[in-house]
């Protein structure tokens, strides 16, 4: 599947004259360099691994003879890898436009697409399945639990930019302002079954979580030349996101009988995604750049899935009925992105 992705990431705007920004778990971008080229078109690839929130749907642990839930009887933490791609054109604005030399804006855009497949096996000395509308199943133990989670996360963004240079010595520095919007869509297929000797059940559920984001990114890189023609710039970033939320979901227990539930939700948030990144560029020719780069970006409001919830009371009076208890929602945890990559850029007089 990974081989079927374009490259991510990166979108380069920044990687050209300033750090383009993000969603959550964002398509990051490499550091922004000098220029003075009236027109510059880049284009850039990367390698992701993005940590996702914890999935614990399925069976849960039951107290023997309490009723007691225990928590999930299998959690899983996905970390999706795979590639994208980014691209864009900027625009050096007459000299006073802004404050500094060789101000530009940008436009830019990019998406990522990662994947991860993950199987496991427990042992649960009792236990029953949950819905995500909140139904329970009937209990069981002690039995063996194999499961599999396939996971697809998929999010691009566009934006728009200005950067500035300052020069001290021979460092530049390349303070940054883009306003951004984009969105995410994470999708999940789980298969959990439930052996007792002959006895064996079935859960399984498909989820969808859409996400999209409305937001603004400063940035500040420091560029310094180490060779003739070759630069190394470290930048920061700080982003903030106004983030809808929704989560679509479909499950189903046999465990003799079919039960089935549906749920619908939505949740808004504000996101903080601060970055870090490191960038060396080299010019084989005046108006060509290519550039290698890697970083990290960390979101506090990641979305996921909250597991549905029961009580003891609950679970006695409510076990095989359609009367749901507490159902499935959705969640919010802190999550990092990793990338390194690389890219091109040709430069074009005003």
């Amino acid at each position: 599947m990974l081989g079927q992705r374009l490259f991510s990431v990166a979108v380069a705007a920044s990687a050209i004259f300033l750090g383009t920004p993000a969603l959550a778990q964002t398509i990051v971008t490499p550091a922004a360099t000098t220029s003075t080229s009236g027109i510059k078109l880049w284009i850039d690839g990367a390698y992701h691994s993005f940590n996702l929130p914890t999935f614990s749907l399925g069976f849960f642990n039951l107290g023997v003879g309490t009723f007691e839930p225990l928590g999930p009887a299998q959690t899983y933490k996905p970390r999706a890898t795979g590639e994208g791609a980014g691209g864009g054109i900027s625009f050096l604005l007459p000299h006073g436009v802004l404050p500094g030399a060789n101000a530009r804006i940008a436009l830019v855009g990019g998406f990522a697409d990662v994947t991860a497949t993950q199987t496991g096996s427990v042992t649960s000395e009792f236990n029953a399945a949950q819905l995500l509308g909140g139904q329970l199943g009937f209990p069981c133990g002690p039995c063996v639990l194999p499961s599999r989670l396939e996971t697809e996360h998929r999010q691009w963004r566009a934006g728009a930019n200005a950067s500035s240079e300052f020069s001290a010595g021979t460092l530049v520095f390349i303070p940054s302002l883009e306003f951004f919007g984009g969105g995410a869509r994470t999708s999940q297929t789980y298969a959990q079954q439930r052996i007792a000797g002959l006895a064996v059940a079935y859960y399984d559920a498909q989820t969808r979580l859409r996400s999209r984001d409305i937001g603004a990114k400063v940035g500040l890189t420091v560029v310094m030349p180490i060779a003739p023609m070759i630069d190394f710039a470290v930048s920061g970033t700080l982003a903030t996101a106004h983030r809808h939320v929704t989560l679509a979901g479909n499950d189903q227990l046999n465990d003799g009988g079919v039960t089935t539930s549906t749920i619908d939700v939505s949740r808004s948030t504000v996101a903080f995604i601060p970055g870090a990144q490191a960038q060396i560029t080299v010019r084989p020719a005046p108006t060509v750049e290519l550039r290698a780069f890697g970083g990290v970006e960390l979101d506090n409001r990641v979305p996921g899935i909250t597991s549905p919830q029961f009580t003891a009371a609950q679970f006695l009076a409510l076990i095989g009925t359609a009367t749901p208890a507490t159902p499935a929602g959705i969640g919010f945890s802190s999550e990092s992105n990793y990338f390194f990559g690389g890219g091109l850029s040709v430069a074009f007089a005003p």
